[in-house]
């Protein structure tokens, strides 16, 4: 997570939600992938990457932590978010569905989603 995320020469933003003990349930990152680019994103695109604890699922920290990332994506000036998901993982597509992304291409894998910041 750290090589990946926090340490990433591309990161914009990392989010991190706790539990009452200090426990890291909900972790969201947005890149701007120019040096690392994992999946394909489209230049000038940002990725987002999100984890989230099953005791976390459904308490609304999710969004709080998108609306925190879009406010980002917006002060750089990225038009677009873009999200990878596993085609297996059907809580994070519909997660990524109720933040407003629509599919924009579909492989073997991935469903890969975009998001539109508004300026």
């Amino acid at each position: 997570m750290r090589n990946n995320y926090i340490q990433n020469p591309d990161n914009v933003r990392c989010s991190v939600a706790e539990d009452e003990v200090g426990r890291m349930v909900r972790f969201q990152s947005l890149i701007l992938p120019k040096i690392n680019i994992p999946y394909g994103t489209p230049d000038g695109w940002g990725e987002i990457g999100a984890y989230v604890a099953r005791v976390a699922g459904r308490r609304g920290i999710g969004p709080l932590l998108f609306a925190d990332s879009v406010a980002t994506a917006r002060d750089a000036a990225i038009r677009k978010i873009e999200a990878s998901i596993g085609r297996d993982n059907p809580l994070g597509i519909a997660y990524y569905e109720a933040m407003g992304f629509k599919t924009h291409e579909l492989t073997d894998t991935l469903d890969r989603k975009c998001f539109v910041v508004s300026q």
